[in-house]
């Protein structure tokens, strides 16, 4: 089961049966659990060695959040935070890089990604002319 899974299946529902938490310690508790979890993951995957895991996204920007994500990892994992416009705009790069791989027929879906069959070559090229009309060209190339 997913992180998300267990905080909003399980772990939120039974927070909210106590009704007297204050807002700061229920976010400080759910901080805790996704620590734990996210922790608890990558040292079962590290195998002794040192290990880098990049940071992106809103929680990147809690300093409370790294701290104790930090702490969960015991010096086994570094978390190290790209600058303020790569985790403000990750999402964008990595759709624009998508978009080249697809411009240049290069594989742009990998299976071992998504559970599909086969690599694949996904994605729509858009081009319009001066004269307004669109042409696009939506091919899918199973590699």
């Amino acid at each position: 089961m997913c992180i998300r899974d267990r905080v909003y299946g399980e772990f939120i529902p039974e927070l909210m049966k106590n009704k007297k938490s204050e807002v700061k310690d229920f976010l400080a508790t759910i901080v805790e659990f996704v620590c734990r979890m996210v922790s608890r993951t990558v040292l079962a995957k590290s195998k002794d060695r040192l290990m880098r895991m990049l940071v992106t996204g809103g929680g990147a920007f809690n300093k409370f959040f790294i701290e104790k994500l930090q702490t969960a990892l015991k010096g086994k994992c570094e978390v190290v935070v790209p600058n303020k416009l790569i985790v403000k705009y990750k999402e964008a790069l990595v759709f624009a890089f998508l978009g080249y791989l697809r411009w240049n027929n290069k594989i742009n879906c990998l299976k071992s990604a998504t559970g599909a069959e086969r690599d694949n070559i996904g994605g729509v090229v858009v081009i319009s002319c001066s004269c307004g009309c669109v042409w696009g060209l939506s091919l899918i190339h199973i590699c």
